[in-house]
């Protein structure tokens, strides 16, 4: 019996050595592995790249983010040809008005010309004009001022033509120059009719009807 104690207790000691050895080295190679393990993980795992708070945060300059600005200068740039193209589709109907106005401002002296132009054609025989027409448009009693009567033509040339009394009246010659300031008349001649000026009496210059 003392024996068997003695033998167990010579193998626990000589074991004891052996089983921590054992221990120990399955720790140290347990540690390998687990770096390795690590290692690998690492190595798998990608690397994430700090980004640049600069990058990150890019601030668009203000002259970048107001690109709509120019926009107005399109705009601007479009409505200037409107504008003036508007101008001047403006310009000729203004011009058209006020030619339309000017139209209509002469439009009743015209008539009341065309109207007495006709009765005193009416009253023309095609040599002189009837006698109660005749005293009541004509004569000494019936004055004008030549300068101021409507004239077409060359004033006071051969050829230019004044009216009077509702007919045109031709010039056979050139009007001397005194008599532009004469208070004129109209009166019969040599079974036609002349022009008198009361500054020159009794000197007739020659006129013909025209109708």
């Amino acid at each position: 019996m003392n024996k068997s104690i003695v033998t167990v207790l010579s193998l626990a000691l000589f074991m004891t050595p052996l089983i921590a050895q054992e221990e120990k080295g399955g720790h140290e190679s347990a540690r390998p592995q687990a770096a390795q393990h690590e290692g690998a993980a690492k190595q798998t795992a990608p690397k994430q790249e700090k980004v640049p708070k600069a990058e990150k945060v890019a601030k668009v300059p203000k002259a970048e983010k107001q690109e709509k600005a120019p926009k107005t200068e399109k705009v601007a740039k479009t409505q200037a040809p409107k504008a003036e193209k508007q101008a001047r589709s403006e310009k000729p109907t203004a011009v058209k008005a006020q030619k339309q106005e000017k139209v209509k401002a002469e439009k009743p002296e015209t008539q009341k010309e065309d109207r007495t132009n006709e009765i005193a054609h009416q009253n023309w025989n095609g040599k002189n004009f009837k006698p109660e027409y005749f005293k009541s448009n004509f004569g000494e009693s019936h004055g004008f001022g030549i300068r101021s009567a409507q004239w077409q033509g060359n004033q006071f040339h051969s050829g230019s033509r004044f009216m009077f009394g509702g007919a045109w009246f031709v010039l056979g010659e050139d009007l001397p120059l005194d008599w532009y300031s004469c208070n004129t008349y109209i009166n019969e001649y040599e079974g036609g009719y002349a022009l008198y000026c009361p500054e020159y009496p009794g000197v007739p210059f020659g006129i013909t009807v025209v109708f």
